[in-house]
């Protein structure tokens, strides 16, 4: 149980800490609430200006919605658009 914890409690790339209530985000609702495309996504991700999330699958990607994907929304919104 205490590694499960453990995973659940890194660092995501954009230094956050996901709280025991955060949850993963999937690509389409990440594409629904940043308003960006699939492909400006990745390229954003690219370039270092969106975070990369992390893998669920040999083909899958996840977000944490709070500590990754609405603390992006909130830099936004406090004016720190690149």
């Amino acid at each position: 149980m205490a590694a499960k914890t453990e995973t659940i409690h890194q660092q995501t790339k954009q230094g956050g800490i996901p709280q025991p209530h955060d949850r993963a985000a999937r690509l389409p609702e990440v594409l629904q609430l940043t308003g960006k495309s699939k492909t400006t996504l990745y390229e954003d991700i690219r370039a270092g200006r969106f975070p990369a999330g992390f893998r669920i699958g040999k083909r899958a990607r996840a977000w944490w919605l709070n500590a990754d994907v609405m603390a992006w929304l909130e830099t936004r919104k406090a004016g720190g658009v690149q």
